[in-house]
């Protein structure tokens, strides 16, 4: 938490987080045009989900979007994890990348 108040709290930061949320309507447009177009990634995906739904983890949700634009998608479960999955369980981060990296190569 102290890493996140140093670092999240100056005006740029707030700025550029603002920002963020400010543009998804128009993030969510642009990408339902592109859907539309019949666009799809064909890179193969790694989706993981934080089980923890007590903290807006996601469960199979991340697969389910990925699932809309693109092709090939691999799921996984933070089984410990909420939200934050690289900062809340970083060993299975590390472990889940490289290893669909090889499956996949």
């Amino acid at each position: 938490m102290e890493h996140y108040l140093r670092t999240c709290t100056s005006p740029e930061a707030l700025r550029a987080g603002f920002a963020f949320y400010r543009n998804l309507p128009r993030d969510a447009a642009d990408n339902e045009a592109l859907l539309a177009s019949g666009f799809r990634l064909t890179v193969p995906m790694l989706a993981i989900g934080g089980g923890r739904t007590d903290g807006f983890g996601r469960t199979g949700e991340v697969e389910t979007s990925m699932h809309r634009v693109v092709t090939d998608v691999c799921r996984s479960i933070a089984e410990e994890s909420r939200h934050f999955i690289p900062e809340e369980d970083p060993e299975l981060t590390a472990r889940a990348i490289p290893e669909h990296v090889e499956r996949r190569a």
